[in-house]
């Protein structure tokens, strides 16, 4: 512990340990989590295989769905549209975008949840969305759209905001 706090102490880091977690795969020190298992969650984010991350991404999008279908049942599409944007749309899955990288199934699981968001605003304003309908209703307000930001394709973008913060703050540091 206290060669972390010295190293990223001469490296401009200041850590707070109360609000930290160090992990190590072998049992070195009371304050260090032991962590058996390389597939593990970490602040809801999962760590570890290909294969453990998508089903995550899946057990989260199964859960999500859960409050998507309550949605249509609302019988007020305003209200149902307004709560979509807001708290059941793309801020259920964002911090996954934001800590697993970009593989084609972990980017196909998100496209399966957008098109989940667009069949619940389908079925909040009882009408089929034609696939230009679809693209407009992920587009800000300010160009005609709904504000349902789609997981697949803003995603990659914060995930590359996330990325180039961290070198650019790294980058200062040095």
């Amino acid at each position: 512990m206290d060669i972390i706090q010295g190293d990223s102490t001469s490296n401009g880091l200041l850590i707070n340990f109360k609000k930290c977690q160090l992990l190590s795969k072998q049992d070195l020190h009371p304050e260090i989590l032991c962590c058996s298992t390389p597939d593990f969650e970490i602040l809801g984010a999962p760590i570890g295989s290909h294969d453990f991350c998508t089903a995550f991404i899946e057990r989260k999008r199964k859960e999500a769905n859960q409050l998507l279908s309550l949605l249509p049942k609302l019988c007020d599409p305003q209200s149902a549209i307004a709560l979509l944007k807001v708290c059941a749309s793309f801020c259920r899955l964002a911090h996954l975008v934001r800590t697993i990288p970009p593989t084609t199934a972990s980017l196909e699981a998100f496209a399966k949840f957008d098109d989940d968001v667009l069949h619940c605003l389908e079925c909040s304003v009882e009408i089929e969305l034609t696939p230009q309908a679809c693209n407009q209703a992920k587009l800000g307000l300010k160009y005609g759209g709904l504000e349902l930001r789609s997981l697949a394709i803003n995603g990659q973008a914060e995930l590359l905001h996330c990325f180039l913060v961290y070198v650019m703050l790294t980058q200062i540091a040095e």
